[in-house]
């Protein structure tokens, strides 16, 4: 345990339970091999990246697949206004009383909502040039 400000300059690994009461700044890379947990603020001045050993990120590009069953947006529309959030998202209680959120799925789940949300607007437009096709030729 470390009290007060740790400071890493280079390289460390952490393979057991650490803990540091105060501002740790790493300046190199460190490995945490198992749970970290950070009870404060977390700053990242750059990229960050994660991932899980053993574990393969599928993306949903499958919306695009002529095969997937895009739900009729009234469908959509009684959901949110029946739960009020989106269909395969957790509500806000629910995140609530989890006291945490993945991150990753998170940002798949929200990836596919906007990749649906993309198809919703490709099928509006065509309405709306066949409305508009409908009107011109009546004038």
């Amino acid at each position: 345990m470390v009290r007060g400000t740790a400071y890493v300059a280079l390289n460390a690994s952490i393979g057991g339970n650490e803990a540091v009461t105060g501002n740790s700044t790493i300046g190199g890379s460190a490995t945490v091999a198992g749970a970290a947990t950070i009870g404060g603020d977390a700053t990242v001045k750059g990229k960050l990246f994660l991932g899980t050993t053993g574990w393969s990120m599928t993306a949903p590009d499958y919306v695009f697949a002529s095969d997937y069953n895009l739900a009729p947006i009234a469908d959509v529309e009684n959901f949110v206004r029946t739960n009020r959030h989106l269909p395969g998202i957790a509500s806000a209680s629910d995140m609530e009383k989890g006291g945490h959120i993945d991150v990753v799925q998170m940002n798949l789940d929200l990836l596919k909502k906007v990749e649906e949300l993309t198809l919703y607007v490709i099928d509006q437009n065509k309405k709306i040039e066949e409305l508009q096709k409908s009107i011109g030729s009546k004038n």
